[in-house]
């Protein structure tokens, strides 16, 4: 026997052109300025490839089930050390947000063919800094995380930092080595899952031959110590 899956629902309107159907880039969007931002870390969400249509049937691990009586994205997000979990539906053009909280985790019975979305975390602060030939850099393609000012000791640090709050906030600290004279152009942090994470630094080189070691600073909110970050550096002229 099939029960019901809805326990609690929220329903939060978006302002979007009514004619024009969301893209899926464009709802991830909508969920993310829709969920709490310090609960970002501790996060993991789900999603499918396609838009589903009015019609769609969701059946549950345990047995729920629900109905769709509008076309829409889905997601499905459960958090970290909680058995706590909860659907969003993003209408395909209102953009609203219906959102269904349960006090467990009922998975979907179809759940290996949904896939993680990457979430991006918020930078509050970062510093790139130029090293010069004498100062050690040992520790190229590692993202160190650091979490408190006893930690902090243990690593150079070039220049400037500002006062960090451990209580709330993170230090990443990152290095790399380039052939040629090298400024930051983009950063981003993107969480995977609970503590799986991947930071994006594209590095613009000039024609300078030169040998040149950077050292990248990045402050977010607070990312556990045994989480796993992933350093993707990329470089153009």
């Amino acid at each position: 026997m099939k029960k019901n899956l809805i326990l609690v629902l929220v329903c939060f309107a978006w302002t979007l052109p009514l004619s024009a159907q969301i893209t899926r880039e464009q709802a991830t969007e909508i969920v993310m300025e829709h969920l709490d931002e310090e609960m970002m870390p501790f996060i993991t969400l789900y999603t499918l490839n396609d838009i589903q249509l009015e019609g769609f049937l969701l059946n549950t691990s345990q047995g729920g089930a629900l109905e769709l009586d509008f076309a829409a994205w889905v997601y499905y997000l459960t958090y970290a050390n909680s058995t706590k979990s909860k659907y969003l539906f993003v209408h395909e053009s209102k953009g609203n947000v219906l959102e269904i909280n349960l006090n467990n985790c009922d998975t979907p019975i179809d759940f290996p063919q949904w896939i993680v979305v990457p979430i991006i975390i918020p930078i509050k602060e970062y510093f790139f800094k130029i090293l010069s030939s004498q100062q050690n850099n040992n520790s190229q393609g590692i993202v160190h995380i650091i979490n408190s000012k006893e930690e902090l000791n243990n690593y150079f640090i070039s220049g400037y930092l500002p006062n960090i709050d451990f209580s709330k906030y993170t230090l990443l600290l990152a290095h790399g080595e380039e052939i040629n004279g090298a400024t930051l152009n983009t950063l981003s942090l993107q969480q995977l899952s609970v503590k799986h994470y991947v930071m994006n630094v594209d590095i613009l080189l000039n024609w300078t031959m030169v040998i040149t070691n950077w050292q990248l600073l990045v402050i977010v909110n607070k990312i556990a110590d045994e989480s796993d970050i992933e350093l993707i550096v990329t470089r153009h002229y």
